[in-house]
């Protein structure tokens, strides 16, 4: 496994020495520029949402999971709410 995980990273490296440079000139005059562009904002926050989610769902599945609660039916609740 580590030698073709080796084997892809090398193949990465070359093909992105092959890639010829794509930035324009410099500009003459420099602006200040935002630490942070409006327009990734909105997906961010989608993604910021979706990954605070799915983190919790292992906590529920390890309480709700357990015998002692009777909850045995609530594997495909769980696998719906994952998905």
């Amino acid at each position: 496994m580590w030698i073709g995980a080796a084997a892809l990273a090398a193949a990465a490296a070359v093909l992105g020495l092959t890639i010829p440079e794509t930035a324009t000139q410099a500009p003459t005059e420099s602006r200040p520029t935002a630490l942070i562009h409006r327009g990734v904002l909105g997906p961010s926050l989608g993604l910021f949402t979706v990954r605070r989610r799915n983190g919790r769902l292992p906590g529920l599945v390890g309480i709700y999971g357990r015998d002692d609660l009777e909850m045995g039916g609530s594997g495909p609740v769980l696998l719906v709410v994952g998905a």
